[in-house]
């Protein structure tokens, strides 16, 4: 999905501001997050996007469980 997140950023000069953006242009559609069945979590900020699952835990991430696996964020950046 981070590829399909710069490509939109290459063709548009800017990040999307909701998944739902990349369909069906970059995706045919928003992937649903294998742990809870919904989409991917996402967020747009001043300098990029986060992007993650809710991972066995069931919710969003907290800072701390953010870097551990398999519960991850990814994160884009402005370049």
């Amino acid at each position: 999905m981070s590829l399909a997140l710069r490509a939109f950023r290459e063709a548009h000069g800017r990040w999307p501001d909701r998944l739902e953006e990349l369909v069906p242009e970059w995706l045919p559609a928003v992937p649903a997050d294998p742990f809870g069945g919904r989409p991917f979590g996402y967020r747009r900020d001043d300098t990029g996007w986060q992007l993650w699952s809710v991972g066995p835990a069931g919710h969003a991430p907290s800072p701390e469980e953010a870097g551990a696996l398999p519960q991850r964020v990814f994160r884009g950046d402005g370049t």
